[in-house]
């Protein structure tokens, strides 16, 4: 029987992000799909490094496959020249490889170009063979027959489990990558298969990792409704969060009954309070409802029963250096439960990326050692109004009011008084610590990065 190993790599700089912390590690659900894209008469074994420490100098395979997102290339290419030094071949996959197929090709033995599934049958009939190409462009298919992912293989470290219920994003924000790897099309998966794969998922917590579970049209809002009156009548009792956009508040009824069929914390990107900087970002949905309009969509939020989880993004080209007290002033007044932070980062891909690199501003720019810093945990190019030092130092003086021990249980007392839920409550408090630890990693190496010590 021949041998697959699947790997999701970490960054080499050790830096965790969403997704990756003690109480939030998500398990790599697009292996999990090339898992079940691969023939029974392979052995397939899937490590995540973020949960599972390998010898990979020890490990066994006649073919290794490796997943890449921007901060975790340069380990993902440490990884790949490791196995093919020992003559076993290697395919690339994921958003990185993707956005820059060429570099990507320098370190494998071949690229999967896009989203694998149309192609993955190819590799391992191509590998079978002896007949494995450089590259495999995939196309971006209907989601109706997606098989169930292989969640046998994940590790019983995680404390939750993952489910996609959809592709594609039709805003096309600057800043962000979904739209060139998945496309602006909503795919949907019908709700029935949506609602079958969830019934065999045995952990009691599940993140929908959409990037916009609810939609965007009222077409969509109804479809997630029915996925969350499917729950109900089938009586999951699943705890479950979500990303959505911030559209989703003015729909009390879907709020409503996500939260009886276990939804407590959706996580809304905010970005900015500031208009001009949504407007360069091309954030139209935020943009529709205005920055004056956040406070009242976290309120009705809250009043579901459901925690808000806000990203924020920090070095836009409109921000000043009020915008750091701009922004904790807004936080705490509107009682976003969970803040999360990062800097503004040009992913390659991005039509970010192409303007900055244009105007000359990337100052990390030698590649593909670069790449470790894009994280959006440190500052990678020039901002127009602020240095790298200011924005330090802001991110610095953020940290220190807002996350400490005792804030966190404030904020856990708070958001169990404006939800009137207790798992809400704990999510809050749960994902908070967590903060701390990773953000004071953050603060300690990023000032230390620019000769700044941190504030006491």
């Amino acid at each position: 029987m021949k041998r697959l190993l699947l790997i999701h790599p970490k960054t080499r700089s050790g830096a965790e992000g969403f997704g990756q912390t003690e109480s939030w590690g998500l398990p790599p659900l697009s292996l999990a799909y090339v898992a079940a894209l691969t023939p029974v008469h392979w052995n397939v074994r899937l490590v995540d490094e973020y949960v599972e420490k390998v010898d990979f100098a020890k490990e066994q395979a006649d073919l290794v496959g490796i997943s890449t997102y921007t901060s975790n290339a340069g380990r993902a290419y440490e990884l790949s020249k490791l196995f093919r030094s020992r003559n076993i071949p290697v395919v690339l996959g994921g958003i990185h490889a993707s956005m820059v197929p060429e570099e990507a090709m320098g370190y494998a033995d071949a690229v999967v170009v896009g989203e694998a599934e149309s192609v993955w049958p190819n590799v391992i009939w191509d590998v079978e063979n002896g007949s494995l190409k450089r590259r495999y462009d995939g196309v971006r298919l209907s989601l109706e027959n997606l098989p169930i992912p292989r969640r046998d293989l994940f590790s019983s470290r995680y404390e939750m489990d993952v489910i996609q219920t959809t592709r594609g994003c039709p805003f096309a924000c600057e800043f962000c990558s979904v739209t060139a790897f998945n496309g602006t099309e909503y795919r949907q998966r019908p709700v029935q298969a949506v609602l079958d794969e969830l019934v065999t998922i045995k952990k009691k917590i599940v993140y929908f990792v959409d990037d916009n579970f609810f939609g965007v049209s009222e077409k969509h809002m109804d479809r997630a409704f029915r996925i969350c009156r499917g729950m109900i009548d089938r009586k999951m009792k699943k705890i479950w969060v979500t990303q959505t956009s911030i559209n989703a508040a003015s729909n009390k009824d879907l709020l409503k009954i996500a939260y009886e069929s276990g939804c407590r914390g959706l996580y809304i990107g905010f970005e900015s309070i500031g208009p001009e900087s949504l407007e360069e970002m091309h954030k139209r949905v935020n943009l529709s409802v205005g920055t004056d309009g956040y406070r009242d969509a976290v309120r009705r939020i809250h009043e579901c029963g459901i925690c808000v989880i806000g990203a924020f993004i920090l070095g836009n080209d409109h921000d000043r250096s009020d915008v750091f007290r701009k922004t904790l002033d807004f936080i705490n007044k509107a009682g976003v439960d969970v803040p999360q932070f990062g800097f503004l980062t040009p992913f390659p891909g991005t039509r970010l990326f192409d303007r900055l690199k244009t105007e000359d501003r990337i100052f990390c720019g030698t590649y593909p050692g670069d790449w470790d810093q894009y994280d959006t945990d440190h500052v990678v190019f020039k901002p127009m109004n602020l240095n790298a030092v200011e924005l330090v130092r802001g991110f610095d003086y953020i940290v220190r009011k807002r996350f400490s021990f005792l804030f966190v249980i404030r904020q856990g007392i708070k958001t169990l008084f404006v939800t009137r839920s207790i798992i809400a409550a704990v999510l809050a408090f749960n994902m908070n610590r967590d903060s701390i630890r990773f953000y004071d990693y953050d603060r300690l190496f990023l000032c230390a990065r620019v000769g700044e010590g941190p504030s006491e």
